[in-house]
């Protein structure tokens, strides 16, 4: 690797950044070419979906000496808050120590990384340019001036593509030989509706939890502003029937469905029917390809790699532990790019494949099974055993968020720890019993027998 070596990165979202962030430490000329045209002002006006956090994603932030400068911007999130239709509130805690997400305006965190990248030396964005297409001999990508039309060649000797789930850098790798790809359509769209402050600025709900509805097919779930008001993201089915973006077609009929489903949001959202209608439903895709570069010359991370459903919040986490993972790989191979391109491949697929298969798992959890009295005493156990052995059993969420283990080797430990909550979940009367003595003892004989 030489100083001189002139990397493009094809998006500046919040990875973008964070890849741009790292490799100017390495005291490389970073061009980074996104199609928005930089810090505008709509850029608070218009909310999007909030992001959350966890240990794996501040982790990458806390090597770059950034994390405290956007926790400050952040909410942290300790719980679900579960909502019935009977008006009923359920508070499930993530674990046994306080653990939080943390939830920021994805539009906050792509400003704060934006900036941190722009001061450092050899930086560069170039806002308001659509890459067309990505000549994989000459490593020359063609932009568009989306302000004047004009069209403009630049050629690097690395090109990264961080540019989303539709990726114009990973459509080009697409029509290389020997190159997998696979996109699957989640049957639910989703639009993002917000909860206002109610009078004397009260928040209108906890501040420092997630928020969920669920109601079968039907899912909302609410992430706070950090000033208190509720973002909320409604998910529908796309098509077919009355209860799906296609159906619903009238004010009446929103409001109706809400009525329905969520009655206690109704008098809280007295522009609920003007605001769905003003946003276009956006959709939701698992995109899976592999290789993830091509020779030394290209590489893929964040969502142009391996786009998820958001059910697991993992989505920036995981394009975050993408960028220090090819950094990692490129100290270990000395600054070789070909070989570090290849092991970070190596590392990170099998990782995201599982994660990506949990995200569409856990959306039917949090829709179907969070209101379920089975599901909240596996909660519970699950909660004990870790009290009992926290260095020795933690939920696989728990492992997901809160730990900087690999997706890969949580899993293998939910397989051992799912056997153990199994036997629990068979004595007698363990509905009852869940918290007495006799339990605890069982997990004490059962933990003893797994050394």
């Amino acid at each position: 690797m030489s100083s001189s070596d002139e990397v493009i990165i094809v998006g500046g979202g919040p990875v973008g950044s964070v890849l741009a962030l790292f490799l100017a430490r390495r005291g490389l000329k970073v061009d980074v070419f996104d199609r928005d045209s930089g810090l505008r002002t709509d850029l608070s006006i218009r909310p999007t979906v909030n992001l959350t956090l966890c240990e794996r994603g501040l982790r990458v932030l806390r090597t770059l000496g950034v994390e405290e400068q956007v926790r400050e911007a952040t909410v942290p999130l300790y719980g679900r808050a579960v909502h019935g239709r009977d008006g009923s509130t359920t508070f499930q805690p993530y674990g046994n120590s306080r653990e939080a997400l943390q939830c920021i305006s994805r539009n906050k965190l792509y400003e704060m990384l934006l900036r941190c990248a722009q001061q450092q030396p050899g930086v560069t964005y170039h806002f308001g340019q659509r890459c067309l297409d990505v000549d994989l001999e000459s490593n020359t990508l063609t932009f568009q001036d989306l302000q004047t039309g004009t069209t403009l060649q630049r050629q690097a000797q690395r090109i990264v593509g961080a540019d989303g789930a539709f990726s114009i850098v990973r459509q080009r790798l697409q029509r290389s030989s020997r190159f997998d790809y696979s996109q699957q359509f989640f049957p639910h769209s989703y639009v993002e509706l917000t909860v206002p402050l109610q009078p004397g600025g009260r928040p209108p709900f906890e501040r420092n939890a997630i928020h969920f509805w669920p109601d079968g097919e039907v899912g909302l779930l609410g992430m706070p502003n950090f000033d208190g008001s509720l973002m909320l993201m409604l998910q529908l089915p796309a098509e077919g029937g009355d209860c799906s973006f296609e159906g619903l077609r009238t004010p009446e009929s929103v409001r109706r469905l809400f009525e329905e489903r969520f009655p206690q949001l109704v008098p809280l959202m007295p522009d609920l029917a003007t605001e769905f209608f003003s946003r276009r439903p956006n959709p939701l895709v698992t995109i899976r390809c592999s290789p993830w570069f091509h020779q030394d010359k290209v590489v893929l991370v964040g969502d142009a790699a391996h786009a998820l459903v958001p059910f697991y919040g993992q989505g920036i986490n995981a394009g975050f532990e993408d960028c220090a993972t090819l950094d990692e790989c490129l100290t270990t191979h000395e600054g070789a790019w070909g070989p570090a391109f290849r092991d970070y491949s190596r590392l990170r697929k099998p990782n995201l494949d599982l994660i990506s298969d949990l995200a569409l798992q856990h959306f039917w959890e949090l829709r179907e099974r969070v209101g379920d009295p089975s599901f909240h005493l596996r909660r519970k156990l699950e909660r004990k055993v870790n009290s009992l052995y926290p260095d020795k059993y933690q939920s696989l969420y728990s492992m997901i968020s809160f730990t900087p283990m690999s997706y890969v080797e949580a899993w293998k430990k939910e397989q051992e720890h799912q056997a153990l909550i199994e036997q629990l979940m068979r004595l007698d009367d363990i509905e009852q019993r869940w918290d007495g003595p006799e339990v605890e003892a069982a997990i004490h004989q059962m933990m003893g027998a797994r050394r």
